[in-house]
């Protein structure tokens, strides 16, 4: 099922969640309906410190006290109305360990992730009943479903759930773990989502056109850097083949006359330099340099370098030059180093 976060917070939407549609079984969630109508003690949820309360909170158990409209966590607004609040910046979620192991959710490389309790942060000075909505589906679905986010979603919700995601491919799954660090990748299962499943027809056709803002940024150039992520990825752990694959893949379908160049096309080259494809690394530099000094002249032409677009091709020229003097292309760092010069001069 997918669930539309800005529309999370309505009523009529939620009761749609919460009923079977065609093969999709309802969304397990322990609100009654009463429990997030419009107008009730959960429109938002208030940051309401209580001296009582140090550290984590036990969600299960918030859960209880909002099912039961315990008083304990009301408060009072504006105009006298009352909303339930939450006393903790964090709530810890445990974890059926042994289920978890014996229904081999987590990949083998991540096992030692596992966590007997999960803690999940949030921000801000009141929560969203879509995000409290997660949290009660996050709770009581436990583990029994996958739950997916999307880059924007993970983003723009303010759970801070980025340590325990694994990137799948252009989604990344909520796990019971816990990372040193964010970003990490289940690479067996990004290599078959992108390089087996994945279909991307129309980027055959040259004759298409994306604009900017959809599509050159938001999608092209976030896919750009999942193919490079997952070939960085591979690179590491010595696939050396399948990198080259998921290389060639970004450099022949996702480059051409109707693509524009990018940051992400910059680790792109990168990449190709690390995997000895010396030829088109440096055939894919000149583009991005003959692009970004274009864009800076027409920029300076019209009177526009005071701008983000100007920031972003000096970065994009910057980034070229230290590529170019890392694998000893002097020929470029030397043009990427003089227009650097002089268009950094004229803002």
């Amino acid at each position: 099922r997918v669930i539309v976060l800005s529309y999370f917070n309505a009523s009529w939407y939620i009761d749609q969640m919460r009923r079977k549609v065609n093969k999709s079984d309802a969304l397990p969630i322990s609100l009654e309906s009463r429990q997030y109508q419009q107008g009730g003690l959960n429109d938002i949820l208030p940051f309401a410190e209580n001296p009582n309360i140090r550290g984590a909170i036990n969600l299960n158990r918030f859960l209880g006290l909002v099912r039961t409209d315990n008083r304990a966590i009301q408060v009072s607004m504006s105009g006298n109305t009352k909303y339930n609040s939450i006393p903790s910046r964090i709530f810890v979620l445990d974890v059926d360990v042994e289920k978890v192991r014996k229904g081999k959710l987590v990949p083998a490389e991540f096992q030692d992730t596992v966590i007997e309790k999960m803690e999940i942060s949030w921000e801000g000075n009141y929560m969203e009943k879509s995000a409290f909505l997660v949290l009660d589906l996050i709770a009581t679905n436990q583990w029994n479903r996958p739950i997916y986010f999307n880059l924007t979603s993970l983003n723009s919700i303010s759970l801070n759930l980025k340590k325990h995601v694994l990137q799948e491919g252009l989604v990344y799954r909520l796990l019971p773990i816990e990372l040193q660090e964010e970003d990490a990748i289940d690479v067996e299962k990004m290599y078959e989502n992108l390089m087996k499943k994945a279909v991307y027809h129309d980027l055959e056709d040259e004759d298409v056109y994306y604009n900017h803002e959809d599509y050159q940024l938001r999608i092209l150039q976030t896919t750009k850097s999942n193919y490079n992520d997952l070939a960085m990825q591979l690179i590491n752990r010595g696939e050396e083949g399948k990198a080259r694959e998921v290389v060639e893949f970004v450099y022949s379908k996702l480059h051409g006359k109707n693509k524009q160049t990018d940051l992400a096309s910059i680790q792109t080259a990168e990449l190709l330099f690390r995997l000895d494809e010396k030829g088109r690394a440096e055939k894919l530099t000149e583009i991005l340099f003959e692009n970004a000094s274009q864009m800076l002249k027409y920029q300076y032409d019209n009177d526009r370098l005071n701008s983000t677009i100007t920031q972003i091709q000096l970065y994009i020229i910057k980034q070229l030059y230290n590529t170019a003097t890392k694998y000893n292309d002097v020929k470029l760092a030397e043009k990427c180093s003089k227009t650097f010069d002089l268009y950094f001069s004229l803002l």
